[in-house]
């Protein structure tokens, strides 16, 4: 099996085609999506599958391997810690009678959008045309090996974007989880520590001004001129960079993490004259 993704937001929707096929528990036990922590299947491929159960011609054997590879996939996610949803609404009965001509591949990619979620799909009309809706998706062969991937956004653009509207700084990921790192104006906002979940992405705020001593760091770069214009504009001394944070000396403060208002990146501020003596 060739390839591996790496889920920008935990979460996943299956179509009918990667269930029957075998392809996603292939991909599960083969450990080639990571970060995955929810699965989603929709209502719609369930009836589908059902349908193709109750079928008299050669349609049932597939109906009935659908099935097979749902309760194998429910054991696979159980054993993986894997959470297992259901979503979207049922079709009716001309939609059904359609799918083989694209009825449901609507319903399928509503989830996937509404839940923020990667399309995961062994059908290539459907891949195309969850791309065409600009929704991550993932294209597999009938064996397991990845085709094609579209994404999007970047996830970490994403949580960056959603720290800069809280006036935190995105610090990195602890068990996963990405972490914020809080200002004075996102206690003023209404937060305060916590899990919170926004625009599909759970995150978690914290205060702890530590928190970079005990996780690794994604910090966003704050470039060298623009650090000595920060130093300059606010009577500061740029000493430079610590573990990938700007370092500011002020003879009139003691050593504090303060966030770029905003912006979503942090800085430390000193009363120490050198890098060796400041601690982060």
């Amino acid at each position: 099996m060739k390839g591996e993704v790496v889920l920008k937001n935990n979460s996943a929707v299956l179509d009918t085609s990667i269930i029957i096929t075998g392809v996603i528990n292939k991909l599960l036990m083969n450990k080639k999506i990571k970060n995955l922590k929810s699965i989603i299947i929709p209502l719609c491929v369930i009836s589908e599958i059902r349908n193709l159960a109750n079928d008299k011609g050669k349609r049932k054997a597939d109906g009935i391997k659908g099935f097979k590879e749902i309760e194998n996939l429910l054991n696979i996610c159980k054993d993986f810690g894997i959470d297992i949803k259901y979503d979207g609404r049922r079709p009716n009965p001309d939609e059904i009678k359609l799918a083989r001509d694209g009825e449901l591949d609507d319903l399928i990619i509503d989830v996937a959008e509404n839940t923020s979620s990667t399309l995961l799909t062994c059908d290539r009309v459907q891949y195309l045309t969850a791309v065409a809706r600009k929704i991550d998706s993932c294209l597999y062969s009938p064996k397991g090996d990845l085709i094609k991937k579209k994404f999007f956004y970047d996830y970490e653009d994403r949580i960056r974007n959603i720290a800069k509207e809280l006036y935190g700084a995105f610090v990195g990921y602890e068990n996963n989880l990405p972490i914020i790192l809080m200002s004075e104006q996102t206690y003023k906002m209404g937060y305060s520590e916590g899990i919170y979940n926004k625009d599909g992405i759970r995150f978690k705020l914290t205060a702890d001004e530590h928190i970079v001593e005990k996780i690794p760091t994604v910090l966003q770069y704050l470039p060298k001129p623009e650090a000595i214009k920060i130093a300059k504009e606010n009577n500061l001394k740029f000493l430079g960079y610590k573990k990938g944070v700007p370092i500011f000396y002020n003879p009139n403060v003691e050593e504090k993490i303060c966030i770029l208002g905003g912006r979503g990146i942090f800085i430390k501020l000193t009363n120490k004259k050198s890098l060796e003596n400041v601690k982060i």
